[in-house]
C-alpha cells in the first residue's frame, strides 16, 4: 500500500485552492523556530557551566534533548523539501543546523523517509520494524523496544547507509559530508569539555540526543502507526493516526505539530506550520472516521503494554 492509496481522500478533503494555500512556503518560520530551539540548547549549557550541579544537569538534559528533537522535526520538513524552494539551500540548512550534529545527512535521510511514505503499511517500508508487533509482543521484547536498543541497529543502518544495485549495503556519506559531521563533533566535544568539563559531551549531548531525539522519535513513530489489532488488519486501515495530547507531552514526543500525523501522511508536502489548518479540515470532513484520534502518547504506550505486550490474550481492538 503506497501513498497513491490515500486517494480519493487527499483530493476530496482539500479543495485545489486549500491545497495551494497550505502548501505555500514561509521560510522565516523555520528559521525563527530553529534559532529559538538552538537558543534554548545553548542556554541550558550555559546554566550548567555557570552553576554546575546535579540539579542543573537534570534541568538541562530534557531541555537540550526536547529542543533538539524540535530541530529534528523541522529538518523532517527539509527531508520533504518544504523549508525552502531552493533544494540546495533546503538541504544545506538542515545539514548545518540539525543533521550533521547527530551524524546524519539530509540526502540520506530523504531516501529512507520517502520510502516510508511511499510504502507505508507494506513489508517494504524501511520503518516497519518500528511499529509492527514483531519483537514487541512479549514483556522482554517490549522493554527492549522501549529502551531503543531493540531497534538501534536497523535505525542507524537506515540513516547512514544505502543499497547498491547488487543489493549490498554501503556507507553512503560523501567526503564533504564526513568533513561536516566530524567538524560538528569536534566543535561539540571541545566546546563542551572546555566550557563545562570532561563529562559534558556524553552527559549534555549524547544522552539527551539518545533519550529524546532517537528514542523519543522511535516511540512517536510507534504510537502514530501501531494499532491494537493484528498487523494485517492495521495495514488495511492505512494507519492514519493523530494525537491531541497536551503541550508538555507534545514538547517531548511531537514538537512542531508532528502529533497531527494523519494530516502529515495524507499531505506530506504541507509544511509543519500549516498542519493545524489541514487537521481542522480533516476533522470536519466526511472522511474523519478513516482516522484514529488518540489523546496521550504515554497513555497509549501503557495501554499497548497492558493489552498486548503483557497480555496472554492479545487485545483485538481498533485504535
Amino acid at each position: 500500500m503506497g501513498t497513491q492509496s490515500y486517494q480519493p481522500l487527499r483530493s476530496e478533503i482539500l479543495s485545489p485552492d486549500q491545497t495551494r494555500l497550505l502548501h505555500q512556503h514561509r521560510p522565516l518560520i523555520p528559521i525563527i523556530d530553529t534559532a529559538i530551539d538552538w537558543i534554548f540548547i545553548i542556554m541550558a549549557w550555559c546554566i550548567v557551566a555557570l552553576w554546575p550541579s546535579v540539579w542543573t544537569v537534570l534541568l538541562a538534559v530534557p531541555i537540550i534533548g526536547s529542543r533538539f528533537y524540535g530541530l529534528h522535526i523541522i529538518a523532517h520538513d527539509g527531508v520533504h523539501k518544504r523549508l525552502f524552494k531552493n533544494q540546495i539551500a533546503n538541504d544545506l540548512f538542515c545539514d548545518l543546523f540539525v543533521h550533521a550534529p547527530i551524524l546524519c545527512i539530509t540526502r540520506l535521510s530523504r531516501n529512507n523517509h520517502l520510502d516510508h511514505h511511499s510504502n507505508i503499511c507494506s513489508e517494504t517500508d524501511p520503518d516497519r520494524h518500528k511499529y509492527v508487533h514483531a519483537c514487541k509482543d512479549t514483556p522482554m521484547g517490549f522493554v527492549a523496544f522501549m529502551s531503543g536498543l531493540g531497534n538501534l541497529v536497523p535505525t542507524l543502518r537506515n540513516l547512514t547507509t544505502s543499497k547498491k544495485q547488487d543489493g549490498k549495503i554501503a556507507l553512503a556519506y560523501r567526503p564533504v559530508e564526513i568533513v561536516l559531521i566530524v567538524a560538528w563533533q569536534l566543535a561539540l566535544f571541545v566546546g563542551l569539555t572546555w566550557g563545562i568539563g570532561w563529562w559534558a559531551y556524553p552527559l549534555l549531548w549524547l544522552v539527551p540526543i539518545y533519550v529524546f531525539t532517537m528514542l523519543g522519535g522511535l516511540l512517536r513513530v510507534f504510537c502514530e502507526h501501531s494499532m491494537l489489532v493484528d498487523d494485517g488488519t492495521a495495514d488495511a486501515t492505512m494507519r492514519l493516526i493523530s494525537f491531541t495530547s497536551n503541550p508538555l507531552e507534545r514538547a517531548v514526543f511531537a514538537p512542531h505539530n508532528m502529533h497531527l500525523h494523519a494530516a502529515h501522511h495524507l499531505w506530506p508536502s504541507i509544511p509543519y506550520y500549516n498542519l493545524p489548518d489541514a487537521d481542522r479540515v480533516l476533522r470536519a470532513s466526511a472522511y474523519s472516521d478513516r482516522c484514529v484520534w488518540r489523546g496521550s502518547y504515554i497513555a497509549y504506550l501503557w495501554r499497548y503494554a497492558r493489552l498486548w505486550a503483557f497480555s496472554r490474550e492479545k487485545a483485538i481492538r481498533h485504535g
